[in-house]
């Protein structure tokens, strides 16, 4: 079978780029007798590309073209121009939701994360409101399968896009190889001096949006300002927040470093408004920190019964679960241990096979 798969998100630091990584490499150490092809454009980040490429192992086909997310979004979101074009023949293309290629012969596959752009239409960039919705509706008439990485997104495509159950395939995603990272305590003193650190601390992790509920957070935890600190770690986003003195931030990080930091902390504050998936939540399970999560979205899918819930728009609530988690630390670290046993990259690796083979032509 010769399979195309876009890798363009791998440069952008991202949940979405973790999934998209790590399942490239998955598929092509796993399956040797299938051809694949490799496909990324990026105008300023084609050495990032290339360095992925060499990570995959194997004997992929490579095809980088210099075409930046904006121009990509333009040529398959809007003129919609077939990914053949860029790749050769191939019986399957596996896409991602930012845009969706036409193909001329390869069935189309597409890996769905999230639908918070449709369901917080006002928390977010109009612009990527209509990126969203341009994209899902090319998804909706062309592809030959969906992968939702929850049964909540899926339930989502199916509420809010119309998109028929039958066309879905839930598949999970995992923890990422690139925090198999196990710090030594010099480092993670290092980097907890480097933030000014110096209380036991809890994290937020991810991209700073509203959906991400950052402002609740901080009131809830503002009860513990006298004997801990907040860190707050992601990339700016569409948004903004207060920041006391009890709150440090840092913005993107390499694996080590987050690494470093999740192994040094008291414990995770997940409490956004909606999440596809909710990585960090394995990430904290693998550093052995027990975590606080919304009763929301996907997160109960995905943690089960191994964090402290909270309804992430009570803030008494959170400020509650937060006790909880302290109270009921050990508990909640051998619960996340071994919950994160059920998520594999080999079983995703091949439930995404069966996929691509149910629609090859």
């Amino acid at each position: 079978m010769r399979i195309g798969i876009d890798i363009s998100s791998v440069v952008f630091g991202t949940g979405v780029s973790r999934y998209t990584a790590n399942l490239t490499r998955t598929l092509v150490a796993h399956n040797p007798a299938e051809t694949f092809t490799l496909y990324g454009g990026s105008l300023r980040q084609k050495e990032a590309l290339k360095t992925f490429v060499k990570s995959v192992g194997g004997h992929p086909r490579v095809k980088l073209s210099f075409f930046s997310p904006t121009l990509s979004s333009l040529i398959f979101n809007g003129i919609h121009l077939p990914i053949e074009m860029m790749t050769g023949k191939l019986d399957v293309f596996h896409s991602w939701d930012w845009y969706t290629p036409a193909t001329k012969y390869a069935a189309l596959v597409t890996t769905v994360h999230d639908l918070s752009a449709l369901k917080f239409p006002s928390q977010t960039h109009p612009a990527i409101v209509a990126h969203h919705r341009q994209s899902l509706k090319w998804i909706k008439a062309e592809a030959k399968a969906i992968i939702a990485v929850s049964q909540s997104t899926k339930q989502d495509l199916i509420d809010l896009v119309g998109i028929p159950a039958k066309r879905i395939t839930v598949i999970h995603e995992a923890l990422p190889s690139e925090q198999l990272i196990n710090p030594p305590t010099a480092a993670i003193s290092a980097i907890k001096e480097a933030y000014g650190l110096s209380k036991p601390y809890f994290m937020i992790v991810g991209s700073q949006e509203p959906r991400k509920n950052i402002p609740r957070m901080i009131k809830a935890f503002s009860s513990y300002a006298k004997t801990h600190q907040l860190l707050i770690v992601g990339k700016t986003g569409y948004g903004s927040f207060k920041k006391p003195g009890f709150v440090a931030t840092t913005g993107y990080l390499t694996a080590q470093a987050l690494a470093c930091l999740y192994r040094g902390a008291e414990g995770l504050l997940y409490a956004s408004l909606y999440e596809g998936f909710g990585l960090p939540v394995l990430e904290a399970f693998y550093h052995q920190i027990p975590v606080v999560a919304s009763n929301t979205g996907a997160l109960p899918e995905v943690a089960g019964t191994a964090v402290s819930y909270c309804v992430p728009t009570d803030v008494d609530s959170i400020s509650q679960a937060i006790d909880d988690a302290i109270k009921h630390k050990d508990q909640l670290i051998a619960h996340g241990t071994k919950r994160l046993q059920s998520f594999s990259w080999e079983t995703i690796a091949r439930e995404t096979m069966r996929v691509y083979e149910s629609v090859a032509k």
